[in-house]
């Protein structure tokens, strides 16, 4: 059993050279993860203390990406939430409390600081909650993230679908397999809901500039650019080809869609400065 594992364990690093490096070196790796983490917090102790509210939905969805396939055939939705919370995160860096956590940052303080209050802890907590609050144009930004790493994470996980099944593990490729096709393109039946993930993350940029009053740079650049550029992706992206998968999914996918919302974001954000 152990030398099945190190077999598919190897075969999945192969492609990928950093990978492939600190998976043989188990202290090795323990110590970069370390080290990871450390920078991590000495970074989020140079943010406003209210980010420290705000990281804790990210490292629970973090602790749990890891064992999602061993319960669910849905781990990059776990991986999707996290991955885009750092909406939330980076408008809290700059000063914002999108979701109004500013209350429960002050109950927690009190609790922690054991000061004399009317009320118990829990119930200043609960308070707290009840005042938490939604911006509707970054919640539908934020979802949009969510269903955009659910599609590229879903394009990148085709090229280790012969290895999860051998490990026993679970894929959402996997619910789509036909291991009957007589060619490797025609082996997985994902792409209809490839489209409609694509389809999904465009309505909800289109949401986010409605619901925010964001302009025609914005809607050209973000909602227009995106849809072409996942429409070239999955025209383009040979899902039984483990090269063209990883490209379209990490390169390909950062270059055309990313840009084109980090551009339409731009543009609006120059357009306002422009206004005032």
């Amino acid at each position: 059993m152990a030398t099945g594992t190190s077999g598919i364990l190897m075969r999945l690093t192969v492609p990928r050279p950093a990978a492939g490096t600190w998976s043989n070196f188990s202290h090795t790796s323990h110590l970069f993860t370390a080290a990871q983490t450390l920078a991590s917090l000495a970074t989020l102790a140079l943010l406003p203390p209210l980010c420290v509210i705000y990281v804790v939905p990210a490292v629970v969805g973090w602790f749990c990406y890891p064992l999602a396939k061993r319960v669910t055939y849905y781990p990059q939705a776990v991986l999707g939430f996290p991955m885009a919370w750092g909406v939330y995160i980076g408008a809290t860096s700059m000063g914002a409390d999108l979701l109004n956590f500013a209350p429960l940052l002050y109950a927690l303080m009190s609790v922690v600081r054991r000061e004399s209050t009317e009320k118990s802890g829990l119930s200043l907590i609960l308070e707290a909650l009840l005042e938490v609050q939604i911006d509707w144009p970054i919640a539908a930004f934020y979802a949009a993230n969510v269903v955009w790493t659910l599609l590229y994470e879903l394009v990148y996980s085709h090229q280790d679908a012969a290895e999860d099944i051998a490990a026993g593990v679970k894929n959402l490729v996997l619910l789509y397999v036909n291991p009957d096709a007589p060619n490797l393109e025609e082996r997985f039946g994902t792409m209809p809901l490839l489209c409609r993930l694509a389809f999904t993350q465009v309505l909800l940029l289109a949401a986010t500039g409605t619901l925010g009053g964001f302009g025609f740079g914005y809607n050209a650049l973000a909602v227009a650019g995106t849809a072409a550029t996942l429409a070239t992706m999955l025209s383009r992206v040979r899902l039984g080809e483990p090269e063209s998968c990883a490209w379209w999914s990490k390169v390909g996918n950062s270059q055309y869609a990313g840009m084109a919302m980090l551009a339409g974001l731009s543009a609006e954000y120059v357009g306002r400065a422009l206004q005032q």
